[in-house]
C-alpha cells in the first residue's frame, strides 16, 4: 500500500476542501455564477436565472428599458460598466405599478415621506421578510418622472449587509435610494441628481443601524440630499442609530435641506461640502449624541431677510437632551452660520423647558446675514475658540438684532470664551451691527473674548441673571 508523505497528504486535503467549498459557493461568500444580462430578454430574467445561492448579473453598456421592478434576492450583485450601462424606467414601468397596485390609495405625500416596500421602484430587494448581501454597482438608473409616478430608484427594506456603490441615479419622482429598517448597509461613490430626496433612511434605531453614506455627490434634489428619520409620532426620538455621513458634496437643495436628521442617535456628520440650500445646510431635530465636524457650508439663505430660516448648521426642536459636538466647521454667506435652539417641545409644539448639551468649538462663521453663531434656550453649553468675521448687517429690519454672536431666550449654564468677533470690512462698509449679545440668560461665564469693529455695541449684556463677564478685549481695550 502506498504511503502519502505528511506534506502531500496535507496538500491533498486542502485541495479536496477547496473543491468542496467551490461546490457550495454560498459557504465561502463568493458568487456562484456570473451572468451577462445581454444574453437574456431582460435584466429580471437574468436575475431569475441565477442559482439559489446567488451570484452576479453583469449589465453591459447600453440602454436597458425595464417593464417591471428588478427584484434582487439574497447574495445577488447587479453590476454594470459605469454610466454606460443605463437602466431606464418609463411608461412601461408605470403601467406595471398600476397593474400591481403598487401605491394603493396612498397620497403623493405619504408615498414620498412614508415609503413602504410595496411601493414602486426600479430596483428593490425581493422579499418583504428581508434579504441580505445585495450589491448594486457601477450603473446609471434614470426614471422619467413625468411618466413614472413617484418611483424610487433603489428601495431596500429589511435588508442586511448591502452595498450601493458607483451608481448614478437621476430624475426619480420619489427618492433615489430608500432604506427602510436596514442594517450594515453602505452607499458610497454615488452620483444622485434631480430626485425628490437623494438618500432617504427611515426606521427606528433597533432595526435601522450601522449605516454609511460616503463620498457621494448629491445635486439639485428637490427636498433633501440626505434624510434620516424615525417613525410615527415619535420620529424625533426613535431614528436610525450608528450612522456615518462623510465626504459627500451636496449642492442646490433649494426646497428644503441638504442634510436633514430627525431623531437619529450616534451619528457622525463629517467632511461634507454643502453649497446652496433653502432652510439649512444641515438640520438636526431630536438627534442625540451627534458629532458634526469639518464640514464647509455656504450659500444657505431663504431670502426672507431674518424672518425665516437659512441656517448653515442648525440643531433644534429637541424632545430630549441633545449632546452635540460641533467642531472645525466653516459656515459662510448663510442667513445664520451656526444656531442651536434646543428647547423641549410637546407633541403640539408647546415649549416645556430646557434641554441641551451642546459644545461649539473651533468653528469659523463668515459673512452670514443675521448672526455668525449662537443659541436660544440652550442649557449646559459651551461656545469656545470660534472665529466670527463680517456677520450681521448694519441695516437690519426694525426690531431685529444682528450680531456676530447672540445668546438669548433662557440660555442657561454655559461658557462663552476665547472667541473672536470682528468686522474686517468695518472701515469700508460696517457690516456688523453688534459684536456679541447676551440677554435673558442665566449662569453664564463670558470671558477672554476679543470683539471689535461693530457699528453699534461691541458687547451687549443685559436682562440676565448671574452672568459673569471678565477678561474680554473690547475694541482693543481690556473690559472691566
Amino acid at each position: 500500500m502506498m504511503t502519502i508523505p505528511a506534506t502531500r497528504h496535507h496538500a491533498l486535503a486542502l485541495s479536496l476542501s477547496a473543491l468542496l467549498l467551490a461546490a457550495c459557493g454560498v459557504c465561502t461568500g463568493a458568487p456562484l455564477s456570473t451572468i451577462n444580462a445581454g444574453d437574456y430578454d431582460s435584466i429580471s430574467a437574468a436575475v431569475e436565472a441565477l442559482p439559489p445561492g446567488g451570484g452576479e448579473v453583469y449589465v453591459p453598456a447600453g440602454e436597458h428599458r425595464i417593464a417591471r421592478t428588478i427584484l434582487l434576492p439574497d447574495n445577488v450583485t447587479l453590476r454594470g460598466a459605469g454610466d454606460a450601462s443605463v437602466i431606464r424606467a418609463g411608461a412601461e414601468l408605470d403601467a406595471f405599478f398600476a397593474e400591481q397596485n403598487a401605491f394603493g390609495a396612498a397620497s403623493d405625500v405619504v408615498i414620498t415621506f412614508e415609503p413602504a416596500w410595496r411601493h414602486g421602484a426600479a430596483i428593490k430587494n425581493a422579499s418583504l421578510d428581508g434579504n441580505r448581501g445585495i450589491r448594486v454597482q457601477d450603473l446609471r438608473i434614470v426614471t422619467e418622472r413625468s411618466r413614472v409616478r413617484l418611483a424610487t430608484g433603489i428601495l431596500l427594506a429589511n435588508v442586511d449587509d448591502a452595498v450601493i456603490s458607483g451608481v448614478t441615479i437621476e430624475d426619480c419622482g420619489a427618492s433615489a435610494i430608500t432604506m427602510l429598517d436596514c442594517r450594515n448597509c453602505r452607499v458610497t461613490g454615488a452620483t444622485i441628481r434631480r430626485n425628490h430626496n437623494g438618500v432617504f433612511i427611515k426606521g427606528a434605531g433597533d432595526t435601522t443601524h450601522d449605516l454609511w453614506v460616503t463620498d457621494s455627490t448629491l445635486d439639485s434634489n428637490r427636498w433633501c440630499g440626505i434624510y434620516l428619520s424615525g417613525v410615527g409620532a415619535e420620529k424625533l426620538t426613535n431614528g436610525p442609530a450608528n450612522v456615518t455621513i462623510s465626504g459627500n458634496h451636496l449642492y442646490n437643495h433649494m426646497c428644503d435641506t441638504a442634510i436633514k436628521l430627525h431623531g437619529p442617535r450616534y451619528v457622525f456628520v463629517t467632511a461634507n461640502r454643502i453649497d446652496r440650500a433653502l432652510e439649512a445646510g444641515m438640520e438636526c431635530n431630536g438627534g442625540v449624541d451627534i458629532v458634526c465636524a469639518g464640514n464647509i457650508v455656504t450659500g444657505v439663505d431663504d431670502g426672507m431677510n431674518l424672518k425665516g430660516n437659512g441656517v448653515g448648521l442648525f440643531f433644534g426642536r429637541q424632545p430630549t437632551r441633545a449632546d452635540v459636538v460641533l467642531n472645525g466647521n466653516i459656515t459662510a454667506e448663510c442667513g445664520v452660520g451656526i444656531w442651536s435652539e434646543t428647547i423641549q417641545q410637546t407633541a403640539d409644539g408647546a415649549r416645556q423647558g430646557q434641554v441641551g448639551g451642546v459644545a461649539v468649538t473651533g468653528n469659523i462663521a463668515r459673512a452670514n446675514l443675521a448672526y455668525g453663531m449662537g443659541g436660544c434656550g440652550v442649557t449646559d453649553c459651551t461656545w469656545v475658540g470660534n472665529v466670527n468675521i463680517d456677520n450681521g448687517q448694519h441695516d437690519a429690519p426694525a426690531g431685529q438684532d444682528t450680531a456676530g454672536m447672540l445668546f438669548t431666550a433662557g440660555c442657561r449654564n454655559g461658557v462663552i470664551a476665547g472667541n473672536v468677533v470682528a468686522d474686517a470690512a468695518a472701515d469700508d462698509e460696517g457690516l456688523m451691527q453688534s459684536g456679541m449679545i447676551i440677554r435673558s440668560s442665566t449662569d453664564f461665564i463670558n470671558a477672554m473674548n476679543a470683539v471689535r469693529d461693530a457699528t453699534g455695541e461691541s458687547l451687549n449684556v443685559y436682562a440676565n441673571e448671574n452672568v459673569q463677564s471678565f477678561g474680554n478685549m473690547i475694541e482693543g481695550e481690556m473690559a472691566q
